[in-house]
């Protein structure tokens, strides 16, 4: 009856892997699947989107500004008579790199009064001006502090947003990486288990033969299924693991449930001795980065509110024309004329506590950031140091693994042999036989955490993102 199970199963098994192909899935596939379809890496990537527009409205501060008014009116001087006035005004200005500020201006008007007391005086007049001005400060402002500090503070939170969707991404990977080895382990335990159970299946039928001829008893019989059967519910729990395991990945990656998937495992190799793994890590670990990116913006937040702290000092240069015509009644009247000033403006913020809780705050802050860098660094390290121990320990634990399973296999074929002379019980042979089947077990499940923890390391180290097309190393 378990033989003909066996067979209907392994029937429909191939019936159903001819008519609906498995999607195979390696590393680098779905991990760029992630990237096309996990909904937090999507919004880091809008908040990256948002940071880039900042950038944007930063520098904007450098662009031109012009601006404009112009009105009519009708209405009564001081004499008592009414007037009427159209004013036009323009300017067009912009802060400079060096943190000056060049400006150009215009001024038209036009004048209509009923009552003129000086009748050399042009009425109707019209009056055009124009300005060139240039600021210059030397306090507060100098070298364009707040515009460049602004701008670090921009583009840090940029990078940030950067190591943020990059600190996900590592973070799902390692999930990734720990679905695709669990899959990979109940697989090759699947394939020592069919092994496994073709032995007791042997076992049982050499059984039943010799018993019809008297060599063997109905425990021997009972024994041989019963070690059959515990096989048999060993697979079915592997098939049932494996299924599980499938269901979280298509969870994970955004694949119909009802989808056929299958994995392929790839080896990524780092050299565990370099002796520049540790920097190699901390570079690439986006906590760090971001640490470092925020020590950055404590500095540009400084020097702000000193910057703003400081006096203003500002030495300002205008250099204009003048024109002024019209008919007055006693001649035409045509004027021209240039115009200069030279100022030198001073403020002072008689209430500056603001400023300095701000400057107080952001030194803070940074020496905060300090302290979980060190941290961070540390943790990374222990992090690095934990998985270069683990794959020596796990290579050593492999070969005396390898050893142990060849002595397995020779002490269960010398059983099996000493089995058929009549010279060892039933339960013996299949205790040899549990042994090997352990010893085959432990060796698959030992190779398999070696790859793990190698695809580990050279996550850690940033290898593993470069060599999946993901991120360049100086990213």
């Amino acid at each position: 009856m378990i033989k003909k199970l066996h067979l209907a199963c392994l029937t429909c098994g191939i019936l159903l892997s001819t008519s609906v192909q498995a999607e195979v899935y390696t590393l680098s596939r779905a991990v760029h699947r992630l990237l096309d379809y996990y909904p937090t890496i999507q919004i880091a990537r809008l908040k990256t989107d948002q940071a880039n527009w900042e950038i944007r409205n930063v520098k904007n501060q450098l662009s031109w500004k012009l601006n404009g008014s112009a009105g009519v009116v009708h209405d009564v001087s001081v004499f008592g008579t009414p007037y009427d006035r159209f004013e036009a005004n323009a300017s067009i200005n912009r802060k400079l790199d060096s943190g000056h500020s060049l400006g150009f201006s215009g001024r038209y008007e036009y004048n209509d009064d009923s009552f003129v007391l000086n009748n050399s005086f042009p009425n109707p007049s019209q009056s055009l001006d124009f300005d060139i001005n240039y600021r210059v400060p030397f306090g507060q402002g100098e070298n364009n502090t707040g515009y460049e500090q602004s701008l670090v503070v921009a583009e840090s939170q940029k990078a940030i947003e950067q190591a943020n969707e990059k600190a996900i991404l590592k973070s799902l990977v390692a999930n990734i990486i720990t679905f695709f080895h669990e899959i990979d382990n109940l697989k090759q335990r699947l394939v020592y288990t069919d092994t496994s159970i073709d032995r007791s299946r042997r076992l049982k039928q050499y059984i039943t033969r010799n018993k019809k001829i008297g060599i063997y008893e109905e425990k021997d019989v009972l024994e041989s299924e019963a070690q059959l059967l515990k096989v048999i519910a060993e697979r079915e729990n592997l098939y049932l693991a494996i299924s599980e395991q499938k269901n979280s990945l298509r969870r994970l990656l955004g694949i119909e449930p009802d989808a056929l998937v299958d994995i392929k495992i790839e080896r990524y190799f780092v050299d565990d001795n370099d002796r520049n793994l540790l920097e190699k890590a901390e570079q690439d670990d986006p906590g760090l980065q971001i640490k470092k990116l925020l020590v950055d913006i404590a500095d540009a937040r400084i020097k702000l509110s000193l910057d703003e702290n400081t006096d203003k000092k500002d030495l300002v240069f205008s250099l204009g024309a003048r024109t002024l015509y019209g008919d007055s009644q006693t001649d035409n009247v045509s004027e021209e004329d240039y115009a200069a000033q030279l100022k030198f403006e001073y403020q002072y913020d008689l209430g500056n506590d603001a400023y300095t809780s701000r400057i107080e705050k952001a030194k803070r802050d940074k020496d905060i950031t300090l302290q979980e860098m060190r941290l961070n660094k540390d943790e990374v390290k222990y992090q690095l140091t934990s998985l270069q121990d683990r794959i020596k320990k796990q290579r050593s634990l492999i070969e005396k693994l390898k050893q142990h399973n060849k002595v397995s296999a020779k002490k269960y074929n010398e059983a099996m042999a000493r089995y058929r002379q009549g010279r060892i019980d039933t339960t013996k042979l299949i205790q040899f036989e549990n042994d090997l089947h352990l010893a085959n077990l432990d060796l698959s499940s030992a190779q398999t955490e070696l790859s793990k923890s190698e695809t580990s390391l050279a996550l850690l180290v940033g290898d593993l993102l470069s060599q999946l097309n993901v991120y360049s190393k100086d990213k």
